[in-house]
């Protein structure tokens, strides 16, 4: 009988963790294993429901059981120390202050290496009326979609 009542209770968390998972997604900024998190939180009730039943070291088991998935259910995060070098914030790519050559600026762009002025200018601002920070793109999009029109207009 407390078998059943522990697999009924790990049902309801299996049940449950759906919106769990939202609700840790959203306050945690994905720093979470949500399925971990559920079935730490599972067992743990399931445990904690059959020791007070009688059958303490069932229970005992899946009370380690749950406590050991919730302590793996935070993702380690470490400590990195990294150097910035070039334009750095949201958007930003890695590359951002490498030189960029032609054809990867027309391939930005959607244009061939050889179109004229007209065609990058009119290519340009259709890809920068989506990326511009203030239409809600990123500042490091723009910055690169800047320096491919600066080199195929020859700038």
């Amino acid at each position: 009988m407390p078998l059943i009542g522990a697999l009924l209770l790990l049902a309801l968390g299996v049940m449950i963790g759906p919106p769990v998972r939202r609700y840790l997604a959203r306050i945690t900024a994905g720093n979470w294993r949500p399925g971990a998190g559920t079935l730490g939180l599972a067992a743990l009730a399931a445990g904690l429901f059959v020791a007070v039943r009688g059958d303490w070291p069932v229970g005992l088991g899946l009370a380690i059981v749950g406590i050991l998935a919730l302590m793996g259910a935070r993702r380690s995060t470490g400590f990195r120390f990294t150097f910035r070098t070039g334009p750095s914030g949201p958007g930003a790519s890695p590359s951002a202050g490498a030189a960029m050559s032609r054809q990867d600026a027309a391939d930005m762009l959607g244009i061939a290496v050889d179109a004229d002025a007209a065609t990058v200018q009119a290519a340009y601002l259709k890809q920068i009326r989506r990326a511009h920070p203030d239409a809600g793109g990123t500042p490091g999009l723009a910055a690169q979609l800047n320096r491919a029109r600066d080199v195929l207009m020859g700038r």
